[in-house]
């Protein structure tokens, strides 16, 4: 019995090593394989190499199909009339939408107003400049006028003076002192000596008189602040009207109106999420296809390249690869632009695909935007 226990023990350690043996054997076997895929991973690409992509219908512009939004968005405002409609064509700086906003003419009637009174104010601040510049030099000649008037009354003075000399010499000074003519030149005397310094005291008053109530500095800092007041209502009269020209949605480009979500009396406003117009621009019409980093190596510029519908095998076109992304970048959402936001975290290496004679492909007939293809690339 304890031989029968010996040989069980036995055949169990046969099979453990066995085992082991084995998974070692494929373990090493694996690592050579992908080694192996590695190094042809790695190689260069070979003449008649090639992959298979998916990618969809383009236009070369970098945005492809346009979502148009009112110009004020998100700013509220109303469809007042719309020019053209869905699939027409159109070309560039047609007026597409005409929008309103209630609030528009009051604002520029507002700023035009404003502009109005700080013009009023700018103009009286000049006359209050003018005038303080004037000022010392009407001083300056009323100084001078009175001077003349002190001379003046300096010479009626002397002539005063004489006169009473004259009468004192005719009856002597001690009967002079009691005739009424030496007496009536004394009083002229003393009458041309108040007036005299009457004169006198004027001129002095005038020299000490500020020529205008404020100086000029002020009056010139008044004028600059005048200045800047019309600057700044002129400034919101052009915001203004031109807010008032950004209510009105022209053509970014020659194109086609491919779908429009606009009605004449529609809201738009911060919660709208529909563009207004879904706007295709004129353009070379490419393919971009969509290159999993697994097969990103084999594919280069000046490569030429096989499309066909993913559904109909039967349309059928050709192309060259025209450009090649420097980045793995996320997939494009039916947008036209890469959905930083999705969530997901596959990248594709986005490869740009002319088409040969795309000027005479029927694009309502076979070849759509954003259609969904097949790309042969690379095969020879």
């Amino acid at each position: 019995m304890r031989n029968n226990r010996v040989v069980s023990i036995a055949a169990v350690l046969g099979i453990l090593i066995v085992v082991v043996t084995f998974v070692g054997a494929a373990k090493l076997a694996g690592e050579e394989k992908g080694d192996k895929d590695v190094a042809k991973s790695s190689a260069p690409v070979s003449s008649g190499s090639g992959v298979v992509v998916f990618g969809y219908v383009d236009i070369n512009n970098g945005a492809g199909l346009l979502h148009l939004f009112p110009n004020t968005f998100p700013q509220p405002c109303k469809v007042a009339k719309i020019h053209f409609k869905e699939g027409q064509d159109v070309k560039k700086d047609d007026l597409l939408i005409e929008f309103e906003d209630p609030q528009c003419e009051f604002k520029i009637q507002q700023a035009k107003a404003g502009l109005e009174k700080a013009k009023a104010a700018h103009a009286r601040t000049v006359a209050l400049l003018n005038q303080a510049n004037l000022g010392p030099r009407v001083q300056k000649a009323a100084i001078v006028v009175q001077q003349l008037t002190v001379k003046s009354k300096e010479a009626e003075l002397e002539g005063a003076k004489i006169d009473l000399k004259h009468q004192e010499d005719n009856f002597g000074k001690i009967g002079a002192n009691n005739d009424s003519g030496v007496m009536s030149a004394k009083k002229k005397v003393t009458a041309a000596e108040l007036a005299l310094e009457a004169e006198k005291k004027k001129v002095e008053g005038l020299e000490k008189i500020d020529p205008v109530p404020f100086k000029i500095d002020e009056a010139r800092a008044g004028v600059d602040e005048a200045k800047a007041a019309v600057s700044l209502q002129e400034s919101q009269l052009a915001e203004a009207e031109n807010y008032k020209r950004q209510l009105f949605l022209r053509a970014p480009a020659n194109g086609r109106i491919e779908r429009s979500h606009v009605t004449e009396g529609l809201w738009f406003g911060a919660q709208s999420r529909m563009a207004a117009l879904e706007f295709l621009p004129r353009g070379q019409i490419i393919v971009r296809a969509e290159v999993d980093q697994e097969w990103a190596s084999r594919v280069r510029e000046g490569q030429n390249a096989k499309i066909q519908d993913e559904s109909n095998p039967e349309l059928k076109w050709s192309g060259k690869v025209i450009h090649v992304s420097d980045c793995f970048l996320p997939k494009r959402s039916n947008s036209g632009v890469p959905d930083m936001l999705g969530g997901s975290e596959a990248r594709i290496l986005e490869c740009i695909v002319s088409i040969d004679h795309f000027d005479k492909v029927d694009l309502k007939t076979s070849l759509r935007i954003l259609q969904k293809v097949k790309v042969s690339i690379g095969f020879e």
